[in-house]
């Protein structure tokens, strides 16, 4: 997501309602890659530098797909049963309930030499056993394409919508509804292009998206509808980048992005602003790739009272490839982020610095048998402002591969937010067993 809420209970949602870390086990990929690659045959070359385990090809497991008129079309069904000790996050009433996800989706893909078109759709069904008034569906498409118009100069662009209910959380703590009878929704429409020309050792890119985000109201304890249009935001992004590769596998860079955030019903938060970073990726063995970089960022706000804010931003990934078996994934990130936090010292907005860092191992048991631990941290320090919040989560799963067309998970997260506001601190657990068919 790249709407802006507040820290906290961004980073508590992202965990409640993201996918599960296993190689084909996913409640809800928002995003699939919409270029599938088909399993290598025999007499395919063997891959360039190193693949990790979850994003290795399995051809034994992976789906065949049905190919028709030159289309290959990829059909999934994913069920998926959790128990959630802490729907709400909440410090005092920690409320627990099983939650039901049925997710059949298609996805297709073709290949016409020099273009490949990719595209899917999804129906992610939510069920409720204790709370039947938060019972969602929630519809997914995308598509997109990519052009090598040559070998060096390469086109491509992209299209998504989706029509979602957010995590329970953020409807209590952002939506400012206490006891929410239904989720806040909102429809989230989002379109990207980009262009990358390599000129020998050079390569320069060019890019742009646009998000729009619209909510709809939600319904408090009593049935009386909530307005959510503050939260409605327009996000428009460009971005350059250039290249050099000093040696094979090692290349600086230099990354320059403009945006604008509108929110029109609240105007003070909107803002004009800029990333400057310059930084290094590499290949430099069979063992590690990634980049890292640092720059500068600033944001200027429409209103007064904010002003511009600026300060250094850093960050990277970073993955280590210690045998065929192990993949270890380092991440870390700084933005400036806008917050709706409501209390005395903030009773409209507030801005933030958001520092992310997060670790994750992949280890390959069996072909078939994937198992993953997770930890992160998210820090957020508000401006002008001596509250600081923090969300630490671990979580581990274990994925089993029965066959081409069946396999299954077992996944375990803990969160705990620990906030400038008392009142907001919270532990939440939860346990999800999954199935996915595929074809």
């Amino acid at each position: 997501m790249i709407f802006r809420i507040t820290p906290l209970a961004r980073t508590a949602a992202l965990i409640a309602c993201g996918t599960l870390a296993t190689v084909h086990i996913a409640l809800a990929e928002d995003s699939p890659d919409l270029f599938v690659k088909a399993p290598p045959s025999k007499d395919s070359p063997p891959a360039k530098g190193p693949v990790g385990v979850v994003e290795r090809q399995r051809p034994s497991f992976d789906a065949i797909g049905y190919r028709y008129a030159g289309i290959t079309f990829y059909p999934k069904a994913i069920a998926s049963l959790s128990y959630d000790d802490n729907l709400f996050s909440s410090r005092v009433k920690s409320q627990g309930t099983m939650v039901w996800h049925m997710t059949p989706s298609l996805q297709a893909a073709a290949d016409y030499g020099r273009t490949k078109v990719g595209g899917f759709i999804k129906i992610d069904s939510q069920i409720y056993s204790r709370f039947s008034n938060l019972n969602a569906v929630a519809p997914y498409a995308g598509l997109g394409f990519k052009t090598e118009v040559t070998r060096d100069l390469v086109f491509q662009g992209r299209a998504d919508y989706a029509y979602t209910a957010e995590d329970s959380y953020l409807t209590r703590s952002i939506g400012g509804v206490a006891n929410p009878s239904s989720l806040a929704r909102h429809h989230d429409a989002k379109a990207s292009a980009s262009v990358n020309q390599t000129f020998g050792r050079v390569n320069v890119s060019l890019g742009g998206a646009v998000q729009r985000l619209a909510y709809t109201d939600v319904r408090d304890g009593v049935g009386l509808p909530v307005s959510q249009n503050f939260r409605n935001e327009t996000l428009a992004t460009i971005t350059a980048r250039g290249g050099y590769e000093v040696s094979p596998g090692l290349r600086t860079f230099v990354e320059s992005s403009v945006n604008r955030r509108d929110y029109e019903n609240v105007p003070m938060v909107s803002s004009k602003g800029f990333r400057v970073v310059g930084g290094v990726s590499s290949e430099l063995s069979r063992l590690i790739a990634g980049e890292v970089y640092a720059g500068y960022m600033a944001q200027t706000f429409q209103s007064n009272r904010f002003g511009t804010v600026d300060g250094y931003t850093a960050g990277g990934r970073l993955i280590w490839y210690p045998t065929n078996f192990l993949t270890l994934t380092l991440n870390a990130d700084r933005a400036i982020q806008e917050s709706f936090v409501k209390n005395t010292a903030n009773p409209i907005a507030s801005i933030v610095f958001n520092n992310t860092l997060g670790f994750r191992a992949d280890y390959e048991v069996l072909r078939n048998f994937i198992v993953s631990g997770r930890v992160s941290v998210a820090d957020s320090k508000y401006v002008n402002d001596i509250r600081r919040d923090q969300v630490y989560t671990a979580g581990a799963t274990a994925s089993y591969m029965f066959n081409r067309m069946l396999s299954g998970s077992l996944d375990y997260r803990h969160t705990k937010g620990v906030s400038g506001d008392f009142n907001s601190n919270f532990n939440r657990n939860v346990v999800t067993a999954s199935l996915k068919a595929q074809y």
